[in-house]
């Protein structure tokens, strides 16, 4: 189980450097905004 927690981690922070999650959550954002 803490191997799985580590890796999930580990792919989180990779993600979010990659910038993958945080454009993501930009555009949802903004997609809300417009909507709103």
């Amino acid at each position: 189980m803490v191997r799985a927690e580590r890796i999930i981690a580990t792919v989180h922070l990779s993600r979010t450097a990659d910038g993958a999650w945080l454009p993501d959550r930009i555009v949802r954002c903004s997609d809300a905004d417009l909507d709103g």
